[in-house]
């Protein structure tokens, strides 16, 4: 599927101890994949990096707008993930996508969806994010194997040193 995600981000001048964003993404993904062609979420992000090491948590919010469903409640989203910076541009890490059902009523066990991925980052460039990963299924519901690749371009309103 293709999906739009604009983010924004705390200023660092409010001094956080965490990083704080919220991304709203659009998306169209192809019937033959997903029930839902047309969806929201609402992302809210949660990070941390201590070094080397980068931890986010992502309660994230999933609305279908098309669907062979009628059904538009919300859908509970969490993603982890865990990276180390191995190497000078490069950091790999594990991701954890799940998908447990409606907000209201969630799903039983087998139905739900919980994939972990096998993840790299591109560190070395200030206007482009790269992402790409190998998941594997760990319920019924979920597809047993899944190759991700995720493509951003950084836009800074305002210049910055790194742009």
């Amino acid at each position: 599927g293709t999906h739009i995600r604009p983010r924004i981000m705390a200023p660092e001048k409010w001094k956080l101890p965490v990083g704080l964003s919220l991304s709203a993404e659009i998306g169209y993904q192809d019937s033959a994949y997903s029930s839902e062609t047309w969806n929201i979420e609402v992302r809210p992000i949660i990070d941390k990096t201590w070094q080397k090491l980068y931890v986010s948590f992502n309660p994230t919010f999933g609305i279908g707008l098309k669907s062979a469903y009628t059904n538009s409640t919300p859908v509970f989203e969490p993603n982890l993930k865990a990276a180390y910076s191995f190497f000078k541009n490069l950091a790999l890490g594990i991701e954890y996508y799940g998908e447990t059902g409606p907000i209201n009523e969630f799903e039983s066990l087998p139905q739900q969806s919980h994939a972990i991925f096998i993840a790299a980052d591109m560190l070395n460039n200030p206007h482009w994010e790269l992402n790409a990963g190998l998941g594997f299924g760990m319920t019924q519901a979920t597809d047993g194997l899944v190759l991700k690749v995720i493509v951003g371009r950084r836009i800074y309103w305002k210049k910055n040193n790194s742009n």
